[in-house]
């Protein structure tokens, strides 16, 4: 996991390539890891905001294309990530996480330090205390950006919280799309209108750690 975070650091000042002023403020980028359960690369893009507020209660949709960005192909809908709250829905997304970006003994402690005063009770199962965080999260934006901050070491957190995608990978160059579904979108599989960031990823050329 140390290596993943460090990978991401350094890709962190990837500009979004943006077609609406109001998309700048984002920013997108990309990692690779291989998942020793099933032996899979998998691409691991977060974006975030010099506001955390920008974030908040927006709806993205990640699409993929092989090659490089000029290349012909066409871009294919890869998923929609959202903030969820849901119990069912967080338990899902733990569940299919792949075990190296989420380890349940590293990440319950954490919920519990951090905020255990927002869970209703110590014996919720994990999914249950960061459905309740993510609650609380919903009302108050000082617990969304502290959760915006955790999720930076701890990937699963961006997952539950619609900041984060995990795409597996079968070619060597990918070309990922960030795109914005209009705020309040209720119907999860509108087309969006805003491309909000766009990067590639190549296999072949993994991004240095310094």
């Amino acid at each position: 996991m140390r290596l993943l975070f460090l990978s991401l650091l350094c890709l962190l000042p990837l500009r979004a390539q943006t077609a609406n002023p109001e998309e700048s403020i984002r920013f997108l980028s990309v990692t690779s890891f291989q998942e020793p359960a099933d032996s899979k690369n998998y691409a691991y893009l977060t974006w975030q905001a010099q506001s955390a507020e920008a974030l908040f209660d927006h709806n993205h949709v990640v699409f993929h294309k092989s090659g490089p960005a000029a290349s012909p192909n066409l871009f294919a809908r890869s998923g929609t990530m959202s903030f969820q709250t849901q119990l069912n829905i967080v338990s899902a997304l733990l569940d299919s996480t792949p075990p190296s970006l989420f380890d349940a003994a590293v990440v319950e402690p954490i919920i519990d330090d951090l905020f255990g005063d927002l869970v209703a009770s110590p014996s919720l199962t994990l999914a249950g205390k960061i459905s309740g965080v993510l609650q609380a999260a919903k009302r108050d934006p000082k617990v969304f950006r502290r959760l915006v901050f955790l999720s930076r070491t701890q990937p699963v957190l961006g997952l539950c919280m619609g900041t984060a995608a995990v795409v597996p990978v079968n070619g060597v160059v990918t070309t990922f799309e960030l795109r914005t579904l209009p705020s309040g979108t209720l119907v999860l599989n509108t087309q969006p209108a805003v491309v909000a960031g766009r990067v590639t990823l190549d296999l072949a050329s993994p991004p240095m750690i310094p």
